[in-house]
């Protein structure tokens, strides 16, 4: 800094050159220009080791770095010297949140918000983390709030109408997914969400055109060919490339539709993961089966298996829910057959762990010891159809309850079916097998969350998508115990049983 009225240079005071350097180290984040805004910040901190804003912005650069360890230990810091720094406890809640340290990030939210009523992302989080933690009266109460803070706020529209799905409030979430789409006519999550609840309601036309939006941000495949979709019109010989998406119970459902597509001309060739090819290729209408990446053979027309629905004009009324729609390996069945004929009781089997990586997987899976209710209906016999995931419980209701382990004989989809038609029931957390089942036609009980998936619709306890299948639903989240209570007195009264003491 420059005296101009002696022309001598002095040295800038302390809080002129702190605040220089956080505004140069502010504009390399907002260029992108991490590690220049880092070694800023260390050059600062060198020199005043208590900047808070120093360290927050730090933090930033960490948490932007996907450092969020280090972004954590900045965040901290900062708090430390700074307790009314409202964007540090936002930012780490939102680490703590990503942990799944869902109390820890919702104290640090509504610390941010004591600090500033009107911080719109923290009340915004808030609500977030309250529906991580199923409390979705107090998260629908603070995505209000965010609105009167900031009333076009298209993000909190969007987790609003979601909160207010989980609610079984389905009108009212539509209506905010509209009104976002209001604001933002482009906004591929609000379109996605819109359609899933208007299949929810059973409007499967607009809700299947809806759910077209999810290719919009990331295609499969398939759309790399460049080929053009198909409409539903005949295809007279010429091949339609079909391709599996999201989860392996969604392809099992969808892959009903190939039988459709093959009655107007198509040479339908399904591409899909390896786990699922052998089971796929007995579905009615599917010529060649082929891995999921390619090769591709030459094809005329591609369409994703989900897309078919709405391509074929689905509604509620049509779905086509003729089973089985999957076939059976006989050499399988039959020694599947020769080894559980002569076993006495009703055969139950039993799937109680989806796959962990799945968004809601811990809401959705139940703990193996929920089945002891039934377990102890006389007769009852237990089989465990359980693959790769939860296993240990198994040892842990050892001496509780009998259970028959299977699943490590259970090498593909093939051997699962061959036993599941050796069963008289299957019972199923919502995953691929209680797809497998349904799909086979074999009685099953599905077993839901009180938020669940949009296919099993609101409030029914059928499915029109699986004629055998029947659903049991939570009345409250996470309580498990009044389902599993309700399954054995319905499994007790149908088959003329009463527990045993």
């Amino acid at each position: 800094m420059e005296d101009r009225s002696t022309g001598v240079g002095v040295a800038a005071p302390p809080e002129i050159a702190r605040e220089h350097a956080l505004r140069a180290a502010s504009a390399c984040l907002q260029a992108g220009d991490r590690e220049r805004a880092r070694s800023l910040l260390r050059r600062l901190l060198a020199v005043e080791p208590d900047c808070a804003d120093a360290w927050f912005l730090l933090g930033v650069v960490s948490q932007q770095r996907n450092e969020a360890s280090t972004a954590a230990g900045h965040y901290e810091r900062a708090i430390e010297i700074d307790p009314n720094l409202a964007e540090a406890h936002n930012n780490l809640g939102l680490i703590l949140q990503a942990r799944r340290d869902f109390p820890a990030a919702e104290d640090h939210f509504r610390t941010a918000i004591e600090i500033d009523a009107s911080y719109p992302e923290a009340i915004n989080n808030l609500g977030n983390v309250l529906q991580d933690q199923g409390r979705f009266h107090e998260a629908v109460m603070a995505y209000r709030r965010c609105l009167e803070v900031r009333p076009n706020d298209v993000e909190a529209l969007k987790h609003l109408g979601n909160a207010l799905r989980a609610l079984n409030r389905l009108d009212e979430a539509l209506d905010c997914y509209e009104a976002g789409l209001r604001l933002d006519p482009g906004h591929i999550l609000l379109h996605t969400a819109k359609g899933l609840v208007s299949i929810q309601k059973g409007d499967l036309p607009v809700g299947f055109a809806e759910c077209e939006w999810r290719f919009r941000g990331e295609g499969l495949p398939i759309h790399g060919l460049g080929l053009p979709e198909w409409d539903g019109r005949p295809l007279e010989g010429r091949t339609l490339l079909v391709s599996a998406e999201q989860g392996l119970g969604d392809t099992i459902q969808f892959i009903r539709y190939a039988a459709l597509a093959k009655a107007r001309g198509a040479r339908v060739v399904v591409a899909c993961p390896t786990i699922l090819a052998k089971l796929l290729a007995t579905a009615p209408g599917v010529d060649e089966v082929v891995p999921m990446h390619g090769p591709f053979p030459p094809a005329d027309r591609i369409a994703p298996v989900m897309s078919l629905a709405r391509i074929l004009g689905t509604t509620f009324e049509t779905i086509p829910a003729v089973v089985p729609y999957l076939a059976t390996d006989r050499q399988r069945l039959d020694a599947w057959k020769a080894e559980m004929e002569p076993v006495a009781g009703l055969k139950v089997g039993v799937v109680w762990q989806g796959n962990p990586t799945h968004t809601r997987d811990a809401e959705r899976s139940f703990p193996l010891a929920c089945l002891e209710p039934v377990s102890r209906l006389p007769g009852v016999r237990l089989f465990s159809l359980q693959k790769n995931f939860g296993l240990d419980q198994l040892g842990e209701v050892s001496g509780r309850f009998a259970i028959t382990p299977l699943g490590d004989r259970l090498h593909d989809f093939l051997d699962t079916e061959a036993l599941m038609r050796n069963l008289d029931l299957v019972i199923s957390a919502d995953s691929s097998p209680a797809h497998l089942a349904g799909a086979l036609g074999v009685p099953v009980w599905t077993v839901l969350p009180a938020v669940c998936d949009w296919r099993w619709m609101s409030v029914r306890d059928d499915s029109p998508w699986y004629p055998t299948m029947r659903l049991f639903r939570q009345r409250t989240l996470g309580d498990w115990g009044d389902v599993f209570q309700r399954v054995a007195d319905a499994l007790g009264r149908e088959r003329g049983m009463s527990r045993a003491g």
